[in-house]
């Protein structure tokens, strides 16, 4: 059997994951993090992805999480009701200092 060999099956396959490639690139290029006067903030997940509202006064813990590699890193937040979201923000220091300074308001 040829690898390159067409048909509906494989089409349908690649379509797929193609849909699934850009939807997470979306996502990942476009990924908002806004934090309001009043302590919130929300996380816009891509352009088309719900938008997520947390209370920042709420915060116990912000802790930085690396992988086994060092290739990727993120933030684990975890909230007071037992909570937790992860971010993967560009700048980790400045958004850690906002979320600092508006949990301290």
């Amino acid at each position: 059997m040829c690898f390159l060999q067409r048909s509906g099956i494989a089409v349908a396959c690649a379509l797929v994951l193609l849909v699934l490639t850009v939807a997470a690139t979306e996502r990942a290029l476009h990924t908002e993090y806004q934090i309001t006067d009043d302590g919130m903030m929300t996380i816009r997940k891509g352009r088309f992805g719900k938008a997520t509202v947390v209370d920042l006064k709420e915060t116990t813990q912000i802790e930085k999480i690396h992988t086994t590699f060092g290739f990727s890193h993120f933030l684990l937040i975890r909230f007071s009701n037992g909570r937790s979201i992860i971010i993967q923000p560009d700048n980790e220091d400045a958004l850690i200092s906002q979320i600092h300074k508006h949990r301290r308001a």
